[in-house]
């Protein structure tokens, strides 16, 4: 399977596997959560976002799966305010989203919360001018629901991008307040809207959540299963967008430990400025994805000298290019020939 399809979903990790970030957040505005998987919050409410291993039964679903995505209200918001807000979302790159544009779409997925009533999915254009609103029903609670959701063919007028930027967001209302909801469901609208003013609010009590997980997105009225993604396709798709030195398990954090840090062994005594490649593979997304750095063994973004067990300086980024990128640092006071630096580095292409 190629990079950027799974077999035809430009859905990324809709199964939930990859989380690079690490499995809990506690969540603010515009966090990026499970690979591809954003968390947008405008509301008095707090949650937290984790990798749960609640998901439906194979005899539910015909297919296991490992994972579904969480949102816990940790503190809730009853009242909902013309402008809160609490959503799931997944920017769709134009590329991955071009051969959907113009033509009806499905999405499906499988859903669980204890707050039963009509939820709402929105489509919004990254040109932030056309959006679409549809509705669904959770009958039951905690029971895992499949729903399905099918999108008459986007207009061609608006702005859209079918090349590298934003093509379409996909979002999961939790919450919308009458600034950003619509009464108009079904239609591809001139503005940008993000929800339905049916919705119920999921913010409204500390005992609610919402877990969702198999999100699928395909053309035509009918919704058909999840294809099996292995999870090197799914983790490589996910790196388009965002790469890291640490091992996988390990979330990108200052001090985290040297497993996987970019490794140099001076050649010479001195502190004569480095540059070290950084090779991106596959390539990210941009020219000039944004690059932090992280010192394994400090509270601080400097490469350190391990042999010495101090931090060098002036460490930077430059020429970061789609595959690759330069580092540099000022070896420390004491560097001597052999002496082993490391640093650890996250890239975010992240749409």
């Amino acid at each position: 399977v190629p990079v950027g399809a799974q077999q035809g979903n430009p859905i990324v990790n809709g199964t939930m596997e990859v989380w690079q970030d690490g499995p809990t957040f506690v969540a603010a505005d515009n966090i990026y959560t499970a690979d591809q998987w954003n968390f947008d919050l405008s509301s008095t409410g707090a949650v937290t976002v984790s990798r749960s291993t609640n998901v439906p039964t194979v005899a539910q679903a015909g297919v296991l799966f490992n994972y579904s995505l969480e949102v816990s209200v940790t503190t809730a918001d009853a009242t909902v305010d013309a402008a809160d807000y609490a959503l799931i979302s997944q920017p769709i790159e134009g590329y991955s989203f071009r051969h959907y544009a113009q033509r009806q779409f499905t999405l499906s997925f499988w859903v669980q919360s204890p707050k039963t009533g009509v939820h709402a999915v929105t489509f919004r254009n990254g040109g932030i001018n056309r959006s679409y609103v549809r509705e669904y029903t959770i009958a039951a609670v905690n029971a895992w629901e499949f729903k399905t959701i099918t999108v008459t063919a986007s207009p061609s007028a608006g702005t859209w991008n079918y090349t590298n930027g934003t093509g379409l967001v996909v979002f999961f209302g939790l919450m919308c307040g009458t600034t950003n909801g619509t009464s108009t469901i079904g239609s591809w609208l001139s503005s940008a809207v993000l929800g339905s003013n049916n919705q119920v609010n999921v913010m409204d009590s500390a005992a609610n959540f919402f877990r969702i997980t198999g999100v699928k997105m395909e053309l035509g009225p009918v919704a058909t299963p999840i294809q099996f993604a292995p999870f090197e396709v799914e983790l490589a798709r996910s790196k388009r967008y965002f790469q890291k030195s640490f091992p996988y398990a390990i979330a990108p954090a200052q001090n985290a430990g040297a497993t996987g840090a970019l490794l140099w062994t001076s050649p010479f005594t001195g502190t004569t400025p480095m540059t070290i490649p950084i090779p991106l593979s596959p390539p990210i997304r941009v020219n000039g994805a944004s690059f932090t750095t992280y010192n394994p063994s400090a509270a601080n973004a400097q490469a350190r000298n391990s042999t010495d067990a101090v931090d060098d300086s002036a460490t930077s980024i430059s020429q970061n290019n789609e595959d690759s990128a330069l580092l540099t640092f000022t070896p420390n006071a004491t560097n001597t020939i052999g002496d082993l630096h490391r640093v650890h580095w996250t890239v975010n292409a992240r749409l």
